[in-house]
């Protein structure tokens, strides 16, 4: 079977795709994978043995023109869709997907949708009617859509959701891009010897714009461990007994199924406040903990950190994390495809 595989734009709609597109090769299908041209899912996509196509597809406003430059684009995935005759196709929302959605509904090519916010996004909403199959990550989403939904969970590499933990440390990570204020937050704690006074060893992940800067300003300190990015975090959450994350889907699911406590942080203006809903699924089943990126950002870290080394809370915190998400996510989806 060939299976069209569409997503691009944040590791929260490209990492779910890769874990699927990796089952669909070993289970003998042909899979392509559209995207954009040089941007991150085809830098991700060079670590895999996916076949990519890459199209000039600009963001809104982007440059001059950009509208008419994505309906000539639009043409060519006609023409490259229509040549290739795919069986099926494969979607994780963003912004980009609306074009190849577009195009599968035109040629009549049965599409799937899966949404890993727990408030569905545009694109899911426009196309979810007339989709074969809507997977969620969050069983609560189905409230916002129509259409044949099936509650699957996210697709999280084996390595992260069976994870067996050794570590005792503290994973701080404000996302692929990072986050200043967070950033900002735990230099406060270290200047003021919080971690330190605690016995708290940290793995930061400060993100690659803020890195340099850091690490001049932190020195050499044997119970911190910098980070500009990382690859294979699953190393992380192996050594790490809770978290301080910022709330993006795939973080979001990582943290529910490797069983990690966490702050969560969300970034107060993402698109319809999405990190917030995200991090709600967590903290309303009393495995995690919200708090705002605002002025008192330092002192909740603090007060939450010191409730989160009662042995008793932290292992209640675990125990509901277990309850949240489907782990076999991956299967579901093949299974409800047909392939």
């Amino acid at each position: 079977m060939r299976i069209l595989i569409v997503a691009g734009g944040t590791g929260g709609h490209i990492y779910p795709a890769v874990v699927i597109a990796r089952k669909m090769v070993s289970d003998g299908h042909e899979i392509i994978w559209l995207g954009s041209q040089n941007r991150m899912e085809e830098q991700i996509l060079n670590n895999y043995n996916i076949k990519f196509k890459g199209f000039d597809i600009k963001k809104t406003g982007e440059k001059r023109f950009w509208f008419l430059n994505n309906i000539k684009e639009l043409f060519k995935i006609f023409k490259y869709t229509k040549n290739i005759k795919p069986d099926k196709l494969f979607s994780t929302g963003g912004y980009i997907s609306f074009y190849f959605l577009f195009i599968a509904g035109l040629l009549k090519i049965p599409y799937y949708l899966f949404e890993p916010n727990y408030l569905p996004g545009r694109v899911t909403k426009w196309f979810s009617r007339k989709a074969e199959k809507v997977f969620l990550a969050f069983k609560d989403s189905e409230n916002y859509l129509k259409g044949d939904i099936v509650f699957s969970g996210t697709p999280v590499r084996s390595s992260i959701k069976n994870i067996e933990k050794k570590g005792k440390k503290l994973m701080i990570f404000g996302g692929s891009q990072g986050s200043s204020s967070i950033n900002l937050a735990i230099f406060s704690l270290i200047k003021n010897k919080f971690f330190y006074n605690h016995n708290i060893e940290l793995l930061w992940i400060t993100g690659d714009r803020d890195y340099e800067k850091i690490n001049r300003k932190v020195g050499n300190k044997n119970y911190i461990k910098l980070y500009s990015y990382v690859n294979n975090i699953e190393k992380i959450y192996k050594k790490s007994k809770f978290a301080i994350t910022r709330a993006g889907a795939l973080t979001v699911a990582e943290i529910i199924l490797s069983e990690t406590p966490a702050i969560l942080i969300p970034y107060p203006h993402a698109k319809d406040n999405h990190q917030y809903y995200n991090a709600k699924i967590i903290s309303e089943r009393s495995g995690g903990i919200i708090i705002k990126d605002d002025e008192n950002i330092v002192q909740n870290i603090k007060k939450y950190l010191l409730k989160l080394q009662n042995p008793e809370y932290y292992e209640k915190m675990r125990e509901n994390l277990k309850t949240i998400m489907n782990k076999e996510a991956e299967k579901v989806i093949c299974e409800e495809m047909g392939c």
